[in-house]
């Protein structure tokens, strides 16, 4: 594992676990058609798609995938946040998140009807 990324993954506050995909599969069937690599998150009930392999993807090197990672990671101190893993924006509920990545993904743009749920985030978090 790359130095820089074991040294952010270890000060996460949150458990990481790294499967192979054979264990992913075998622990997670109902994942088994999900693109791999991705990130998950898991509550009480089951796991969600965090991170897309398509969002992996598009880290050129390390430090962008750390970048990343960090846009999408729930903040410590608050709730969860569901993002649209198109234009990356936080919702409170998942349904409104769906929607989002749903309109995006088909029309390549937001819609502002939509956006309007948006969170604000933190100021010191990253921005993209």
């Amino acid at each position: 594992m790359d130095k820089e990324w074991k040294k952010f993954v270890t000060s996460l506050p949150y458990q990481a676990v790294f499967l192979h995909r054979d264990e992913f599969n075998e622990q997670y069937p109902k994942q088994k058609n999900t693109p791999l690599p991705a990130v998950f998150i898991e509550d009480a009930s089951d796991i969600r798609l965090l991170i897309s392999n398509e969002e992996i993807g598009k880290a050129k090197n390390i430090s962008e995938l750390i970048e990343i990672t960090k846009h999408f990671m729930p903040t410590q101190n608050s709730n969860i946040i569901y993002r649209c893993s198109e234009c990356g924006l936080g919702y409170k509920e998942k349904e409104i998140a769906e929607k989002c990545q749903a309109w995006c993904k088909e029309h390549k743009s937001c819609n502002l009807d939509i956006i309007k749920y948006a969170i604000k985030e933190n100021e010191n978090a990253s921005k993209k």
